[in-house]
């Protein structure tokens, strides 16, 4: 995911995802606990034990009041769903028969405190604390009922049952670092039984091997994992260059309209793909978006491509649409439109009048568009779909006018997720009584104003059940923007290609922590959709300050921020063993040691929109199964923001 700036509440509701979502600080140590897995897990079902010296204790009761023997007990330290190293250790302890625990040491640091007790009732949350030597807490427990059973088996990647591997069911919610554990039992196999009235973050984890994760909703279910092979060891310097040396296309340049000739490699490397997605590591720099209008020209005046969609939202992105299509409108009004200042600079604006003058030109038939795939607002759709209904429905625009009224502003991206669960829920019902009338109401409405216009309300209309599904569950902004992906190419002409642009995590074929729609679009379209990742050595950029990340949109400062040399062990100081500026290298015909090394995570380059420090701007990727090529550009420059962007 980008960290584009969300705002505080959605921060709060993923609290327990920390680095994942706000990433603004660093871990606190890991236990000293035995490391989970181990069949002596520390107990507390003796005297002696319970008569030690401890800095926690208490007991676990079952809902109605009786002891939870053998529920087990657990400090949550910092949680992220992918750790740039290997996952910390978190010490365990279980109740005995009274359902006293304790722990009688642990690293100082701020833990949360969780039970389980398998199946047998759903998890307990016992908040966050800090603990000390010589301070001892007392934390007692209470699981609940109900809840949903959880279980599966995890196998590695030879097919063999994985004994002792941790098993953390990461809750979504306003708790800071809610997750309840288990582990797998000799046959591989766990039950978890957790409270059914949210959606989680189920991962296996079993220390060396790459953690495996997925999103699921709150029902019984089981839930089997296949755990990948432990990383393969950084290949030596002499077979990275030899690799390089073999693959690597060297380009002319990044800047359009300077011909083509180095770029025709690239069309044996996207084949027949009819959906190209080019990445971004970073959203501040300038070198990104100029070197995707020159690939933007080469897919359209060589592939035939014709549709652009951005990081944006679908009905923000319109207006630019109506201009570069029909020329009617302001582009910088189009791009200040767009709510986001990434996209709001002079590199964008470039590419957008490019795609004007094409359009322009009388001897290309097929005409460019110019979209957004992302949900973050409704602004522009809230109105659209009223001003539509106010000429085919008057009493149904009245009634729109009311019960939408939450989600009209760019507020309401920080504002909604407040708001009670009874307004949600009627503005959710009453916005399938809106999309269902769309439908039963086709041909009346398509026969008073045009199919065209019909479609595009109808649009606007999806577009707002997507995001207001979003302002719940920010979780789900990945999901959202395949779907709103899909949508554009269902009104497409048949075989018509469309390029993405947007950050390396969200176009990535692999999931990204929880960025994960390149990965829903490549399990639905398979190689035909292809992904060019990019990335860079050193520079700078442009991003919020973490300082004032929860701050409304329009009030972040935005500042210049300067990387240096990447992490020895990452995917960029292997690249610059190539020693050239800039290149195209296709990474899926990499084998041997370094097509091991390239399928494994390892630190490489990742900037949202805000800036969380230079320790922070790296991220645990596969490259190879992230993306089918890569181009890597020496140093950036931050990009040019037009007048008052922000």
């Amino acid at each position: 995911m980008d960290g584009r700036g969300s705002s505080g509440h959605r921060l709060r509701r993923l609290y327990a995802l920390v680095v994942a979502i706000v990433g603004c600080a660093a871990p606190p140590p890991s236990t000293k606990a035995l490391p989970v897995g181990t069949s002596a897990l520390a107990r507390t079902d003796s005297p002696a034990a319970l008569a030690a010296p401890r800095v926690l204790s208490g007991q676990v009761r079952l809902a109605g009041g009786m002891p939870a023997a053998g529920a087990l007990v657990v400090l949550v330290p910092h949680f992220e769903l992918d750790y740039p190293g290997a996952s910390p250790r978190v010490a365990m302890t279980t109740a005995n028969a009274a359902g006293q625990y304790a722990f009688a040491s642990t690293e100082e640091g701020h833990y949360a405190v969780t039970a389980t007790l398998g199946s047998a009732a759903p998890g307990a949350y016992g908040g966050v604390h800090d603990l000390a030597a010589g301070k001892p807490l007392t934390v007692n427990l209470e699981l609940g009922q109900g809840g949903a059973v959880l279980s599966g088996n995890v196998e590695n990647a030879h097919g063999g049952r994985t004994a002792a591997a941790r098993i953390e069911a990461v809750r979504i919610s306003d708790n800071e670092a809610e997750v309840y554990m288990t582990t797998t039992d000799a046959a591989g196999r766990y039950e978890l039984r957790v409270p059914g009235d949210t959606a989680y973050f189920l991962v296996a984890d079993a220390s060396p091997l790459p953690r495996s994760w997925r999103r699921i909703e709150p029902v019984s279910q089981a839930v089997d994992f296949k755990l990948d092979r432990a990383p393969a060891p950084r290949p030596t310097d002499a077979e990275l260059r030899a690799f390089l040396a073999e693959s690597v296309i060297p380009l002319a340049t990044i800047q359009p309209g300077q011909g083509s000739t180095d770029l025709a490699p690239l069309k044996k490397l996207i084949g027949d793909a009819h959906v190209v997605a080019i990445g971004e590591p970073v959203h501040g720099s300038g070198e990104f978006w100029t070197l995707r209008h020159r690939l933007i020209e080469y897919l359209a005046t060589e592939l035939g491509f014709t549709t652009v969609a951005i990081e944006a939202t679908w009905s923000d992105a319109l207006a630019l649409d109506e201009y570069v299509t029909t020329g009617r409108g302001d582009p910088m009004k189009g791009l200040a439109d767009l709510y986001y200042w990434q996209p709001n600079c002079e590199e964008t604006l470039s590419l957008v009048r490019w795609m004007r003058r094409y359009n322009q030109n009388p001897s290309h038939a097929k005409k460019l568009h110019f979209l957004g795939f992302d949900v973050e607002f409704t602004s522009h759709a809230v109105p659209a779909v009223i001003a539509y209904l106010d000429k085919v429905d008057t009493l149904l625009a009245a009634h729109a006018r009311d019960f939408l009224a939450p989600l009209r502003e760019t507020s309401a991206e920080g504002t909604y997720g407040g708001l009670s669960a009874a307004v949600q829920t009627k503005t959710r019902d009453e916005l399938a009584h809106i999309l269902a009338r769309f439908d039963t109401e086709h041909t009346r409405w398509a026969a008073k104003l045009g199919e065209a216009a019909w479609k595009t309300a109808r649009e606007h209309a999806h577009m707002i059940r997507r995001t207001e599904r979003v302002y719940r569950d920010f979780t789900l902004r990945d999901m959202a923007m395949a779907e709103t992906v899909e949508s554009i190419l269902s009104r497409e002409p048949q075989g018509a290609k469309i390029v993405l642009l947007g950050h390396n995590s969200h176009l990535s074929a692999k999931r990204v922590e929880l960025s994960e729609m390149g990965a829903l679009l490549r399990e639905r379209h398979g190689s035909d959709y292809f992904v060019l990742g990019t990335t860079f050595g050193s520079g700078s950029l442009l991003a919020i300050p973490m300082k004032n990340a929860g701050a409304a949109p329009g009030k972040r400062p935005i500042e210049a921020f300067t990387l240096g040399a990447p992490p020895a062990n990452g995917l960029e100081s292997a690249l610059a063993l190539a020693q050239k500026d800039l290149f195209l290298v296709d990474l899926r015909i990499s084998s041997g040691k370094v097509g091991d090394w390239l399928s494994s995570k390892m630190p490489t380059r990742w900037v949202g929109g805000i800036f969380r420090g230079e320790e922070n701007s790296n991220i645990p990727l596969s490259p190879k199964r992230s993306y089918d090529a890569l181009i890597s550009i020496d140093k950036i420059t931050p990009s040019h923001l037009n007048p008052g962007a922000h």
